[in-house]
């Protein structure tokens, strides 16, 4: 099996989450964009961000992230502020 590595999500990351993330959407299991404005002002950049973090396998390809932020009045999933 491949390693995997687990590493904060960075700018040097966003071309390989935007192609997961947009693996998703062709999959159809995804309808929220894939954009590298939309990932990096969400996931990398995101100023409610508690953590943000990347799998990747051996050769630093992403295979998926994991994105925790806090939730603003508002929040598109009608989540409690927090």
């Amino acid at each position: 099996m491949t390693d995997i590595r687990y590493v904060a999500a960075a700018p040097a990351h966003l071309d390989g989450m935007c192609a997961m993330l947009q693996r998703l959407r062709d999959d159809g299991v995804r309808t929220r964009p894939a954009d590298p404005a939309f990932v990096n002002d969400n996931y990398i950049a995101n100023p409610d961000r508690i953590a943000c973090t990347v799998a990747l396998d051996g050769a630093g390809q992403v295979l998926g992230f994991q994105s925790l932020s806090r939730a603003r009045a508002g929040n598109p999933w009608d989540t409690p502020v927090g």
